[in-house]
């Protein structure tokens, strides 16, 4: 008996140390529910944790997420089942922007549900800060700086829906500027999730419709650094080069711009390049294309459509420039016929017909560069890309400004209004605007033309500017005349 007693007692114990081995189910198990770690305007990501001491067994955890704090109507971010405590992630992408939500975390265990604290949070708005570059063309790309932009996010320019190209972080659109037939300036909107937002500063379109209007009527060849200059009725240009004539050109030709007709106006005088020319004279220069030989002392006039001579220059000169206000033809700069750089300048009396020098009004620049009058001032921009004004009424020179772009040589200046449009230097398409009263620039689109030519003439007409190019490169190429509307697309 006491035998059997001892065996029974035995197994006992030893299925009792096999039982207490498993580690039972705890009834103190918290769940909390700890960080927002990622949050927008649809997209939600959030931590939890459940702690215990021991083993659980959840058949689920996760989190319980509502538009209220009583958790009617709940979405449920299911984790599946958990057996060890710890934290766990959960993540959901359907918010609503701008909304509060209420959050709990739980766990599902034999014992029933254990919840977190509930918490609240908002989901973000789309919002937007910045659009760059302010003005580019059609076609480019712009990007827009902001915050939760979703998948069914679109940007407008105006009513013009643009296409995006990408979305980086939600933060970040870049969109193609879509085509514009009409106002240069249009607002930006960004639509995100049903909310809309507009930029308070438009964004511009860069203008200007350039048109080719087909070859120069009169003649075949092609010219360079010619004479040229215009009043409100007509332009004049020609002699210079002859770019596949070893003869330079002697010709000279005239538009009336109120019927669009151009003649060639007889010249008696020697073929010369590198003179200056403003309206109604134009003289000195060089004998030769390159402009070695400065000899020419020659001064011209052009009245009622008849050139005449209207005498001699007291030195000769060669890519001089020069203003006429009133009475008074000044010339400035260029070379003088040792070939330094002239530092007098001139002032010619058409009454009395008398030359004098300007006292103390030394400025070395050269035809190559930008000149141009603005109510009744004239106006050059150096090599330095400083802007120089000059005053007729005191006969004197002052720095206004600094020009914002790049200055290069054989490009073309045409005021219209308060706006002068700049540009075609050599081998190069691009044209600015740049306003006369702050100095500001804007980039107008693109010559659509061969860029490898030179401007034989240049003249405004009802706000529209006009350019005749010759092609440097093609013996057998016409001049071409082209317009530029700058406002227009």
């Amino acid at each position: 008996m006491r035998n059997h007693f001892i065996r029974n007692t035995i197994f006992l114990s030893i299925i009792f140390l096999q039982f207490s081995c498993e580690p039972t189910i705890s009834d103190d198990i918290k769940v909390l529910q700890e960080d927002v770690v990622y949050l927008s305007s649809e997209q939600l990501v959030l931590t939890g944790r459940i702690i215990s001491q021991t083993k659980i067994d959840a058949s689920d955890h996760g989190f319980i997420i509502a538009e209220n704090e009583a958790l009617t109507n709940p979405i449920t971010i299911s984790l599946g089942d958990q057996d060890v405590p710890g934290r766990f992630v959960g993540s959901f992408d359907m918010l609503t922007p701008d909304t509060r939500y209420w959050v709990v975390a739980y766990a599902l265990t034999g014992e029933g549900e254990i919840r977190s604290e509930v918490k609240m949070f908002t989901s973000l708005k789309p919002a937007i800060t910045d659009f760059s570059p302010a003005v580019a063309a059609i076609g480019e790309e712009l990007t827009i700086v902001g915050a939760n932009f979703t998948n069914d996010t679109k940007v407008f320019f105006g009513e013009k829906e643009a296409q995006i190209v990408k979305i980086v972080a939600e933060s970040i659109i870049t969109a193609l500027i879509p085509s514009n037939s009409g106002n240069p300036l249009m607002d930006i909107s960004v639509s995100s999730q049903g909310v809309s937002n507009t930029f308070n500063v438009p964004f511009e379109y860069v203008a200007g419709m350039w048109e080719s209007l087909g070859a120069f009527p009169l003649n075949d060849e092609v010219y360079a650094t010619p004479i040229m200059m215009e009043n409100d009725d007509f332009v004049l240009f020609g002699l210079g080069d002859h770019l596949f004539n070893m003869n330079l050109n002697s010709k000279v030709f005239l538009l009336d711009k109120s019927s669009d007709e151009w003649s060639q106006v007889p010249f008696e005088g020697r073929s010369l390049v590198g003179g200056f020319a403003s309206w109604p004279f134009f003289g000195s220069g060089a004998l030769d294309r390159e402009g070695r030989n400065v000899r020419a002392t020659e001064f011209y006039k052009i009245e009622n459509g008849v050139i005449e001579k209207e005498g001699d220059l007291p030195f000769a000169l060669y890519k001089s420039f020069a203003f006429t206000f009133g009475e008074s033809l000044f010339v400035f700069g260029g070379k003088n016929e040792s070939g330094s750089s002239n530092s007098k300048s001139l002032e010619y009396n058409r009454v009395t017909k008398t030359w004098s020098t300007l006292e103390g009004q030394l400025i070395i620049g050269s035809s190559d560069f930008i000149s141009f009058t603005y109510q009744g001032k004239g106006y050059y921009i150096d090599s330095e890309n400083v802007i120089r004004q000059f005053d007729p009424e005191n006969k004197s020179w002052s720095q206004v400004g600094e020009y914002p772009g790049n200055i290069a040589t054989e490009g073309f200046a045409q005021v219209v209004g308060d706006k002068a449009f700049i540009g075609l230097f050599n081998s190069r398409r691009s044209i600015v605007e740049l306003d006369l009263l702050d100095f500001s620039i804007k980039r107008k689109n693109v010559f659509e033309g061969a860029f490898k030519a030179s401007n034989t003439a240049t003249w405004t007409e009802d706000g529209d500017v006009y350019v005749l190019r010759s092609n440097a490169f093609d013996g057998n190429s016409s001049m071409n005349i082209w317009k530029l509307t700058p406002d227009q697309f």
